[in-house]
């Protein structure tokens, strides 16, 4: 059984988008490749080394998630060293990348890397001065790429990856989780009385960091002619300039902050909700909308960064214009009063999720990746 070592940054408990991507893939491939995960510690209390799905997890530093990061580059390749791996296969264009560049110097392993990134590249840079070398570092002509969307394929060609070693897969869902019929309707009804959700319900899941604009949400709610409710789910650097944006435009009481959600709980939010809203200004694919499609609510998004990749305007969603909250509100008053499009919508989405983003499909595709580099 060939040995496929993972550079993660992060992994269970601590986590995002890509590691509940890795943790689905590995399940499901563990029985034809043996994995090993080498993640940060990033926390005090977590375990040296355990075993999560079967799948050995080893967590080097001491815990503290600055230095930790910092020295993940050594600890990781040194961990490695003594498990002789046949692939290396790095999550996200962060330390990780350039740790399996540096074993693959020394030691001729092939490496993936995986590029997940949502965030525009102006932003990057800028966050990483002086040091924004690094990351232009991460993309090597001499390696092979999984991408999540033709957004990112267009980002590794500029950094002049051949299109022959970039391979698009996008991340899934659990089809299973985001079932609606698991939720008894009188569950949802008892959530959405209990949060005091009225009028046309929207939500969100998301950062609440600049990218996802959750600021002109706000301000699309305050143009709603009509009564409406704001599900917010999700942490972030710009939650107090958020409530005191919703403070000075008077719609404080139609918010409702949850804060970080458990992920088997956002189903249920998810269903609360009529139609599901992030006004991206990038993205590297965007889990949430497939998460909000899956249950077959109607989406509203902006033509940015991989979402044209499932989203089709008036097809399986609707397209805002970026940084436009009365265009925002004109979409969320289309699909509430429109009924039919609402359901249209919906339901293609939904249809469209089954057939491409289960995870069976996602995982099946990269054991074919991992089929060639072996």
């Amino acid at each position: 059984m060939k040995h496929i070592i993972v550079f993660s940054l992060a992994y269970f408990p601590l986590v995002g988008g890509a590691e509940i991507a890795l943790r689905e893939i590995t399940k499901r491939l563990s029985k034809k490749y043996h994995f090993t995960i080498i993640t940060a510690k990033l926390q005090k209390g977590l375990p040296r080394e355990e075993t999560i799905d079967g799948i050995r997890v080893i967590r080097v530093g001491t815990g503290n998630a600055f230095f930790d990061k910092l020295r993940y580059i050594r600890l990781a390749t040194r961990e490695a060293e003594k498990l002789s791996p046949d692939l290396i296969f790095a999550l996200l264009e962060n330390q990780t990348a350039l740790a399996a560049q540096k074993y693959h110097k020394k030691h001729g392993t092939p490496i993936l890397i995986n590029l997940q990134s949502g965030d525009a590249e102006e932003y990057i840079y800028r966050k990483l001065r002086p040091f924004g070398f690094l990351y232009d570092r991460v993309y090597n002509p001499k390696h092979r790429y999984a991408v999540l969307s033709h957004y990112l394929k267009e980002r590794a060609l500029r950094h002049g990856i051949p299109e022959q070693n970039i391979t698009i897969i996008p991340n899934g869902v659990d089809l299973s989780l985001f079932d609606p019929k698991k939720y008894p309707a009188k569950e949802i009804t008892a959530l959405r009385k209990k949060l005091n959700l009225h009028g046309t319900v929207l939500i969100t899941a998301s950062r609440l960091t600049h990218k996802n604009a959750v600021d002109d949400i706000i301000r699309a709610l305050a143009l709603l002619p009509f009564d409406a409710t704001l599900i917010i789910c999700g942490i972030g650097e710009d939650e107090g300039k958020l409530r005191a944006l919703a403070d000075k435009l008077g719609v404080a009481s139609k918010i409702r902050w949850l804060g970080l959600v458990p992920y088997a709980e956002l189903p249920r939010y998810l269903l609360a909700a009529d139609i599901f809203i992030r006004p991206s200004l990038s993205e590297g694919f965007g889990n949430s909308f497939i998460e909000a499609l899956a249950t077959g609510k109607p989406i509203i998004a902006t033509n940015a960064g991989g979402i044209p990749d499932f989203l089709t305007d008036k097809k399986t969603g609707l397209f805002c214009a970026v940084r436009d909250p009365r265009d925002l509100a004109q979409k969320i008053k289309q699909i509430t009063t429109d009924k039919k499009l609402a359901r249209a919508i919906a339901k293609n989405g939904q249809m469209l999720v089954r057939k491409k983003y289960s995870w069976d499909t996602i995982a099946s595709a990269f054991d074919k990746l991992f089929g060639e580099l072996l």
